[in-house]
């Protein structure tokens, strides 16, 4: 059975013409593995970041580092308090934040 993979890409912004992390195309595979291999052969721009679980669910919004200060799109499972700054690197309390 396959399963579903979250994926993720970096573009720019053409609000304000600054690189930010965006939430990708759900990809089905049976494995990471096929799913990674699937997104190198044929959407070279994505990630894929993770497997969805069933019945979890996710939230999707606007979020700023508390280090850097840098603002992203984020998709992270309910509850997830720490998410990693695609600008920074660091693993951090990332707040919520209203998009412009």
């Amino acid at each position: 059975m396959k399963k579903i993979f979250l994926t993720e890409l970096r573009a720019i912004d053409p609000a304000d013409g600054q690189l930010k992390t965006w939430a990708g195309p759900e990809v089905r595979a049976k494995t990471m593995e096929a799913a990674e291999k699937y997104c190198s052969e044929n959407v070279g721009y994505l990630r894929v970041t993770g497997e969805a679980v069933p019945g979890e669910t996710w939230l999707g919004g606007m979020v700023e580092c508390l280090v850097c200060t840098h603002q992203w799109a984020a998709v992270r499972p309910e509850g997830t308090t720490m998410l990693e700054c695609p600008n920074c690197g660091n693993f951090s309390e990332a707040e919520e934040i209203e998009a412009a």
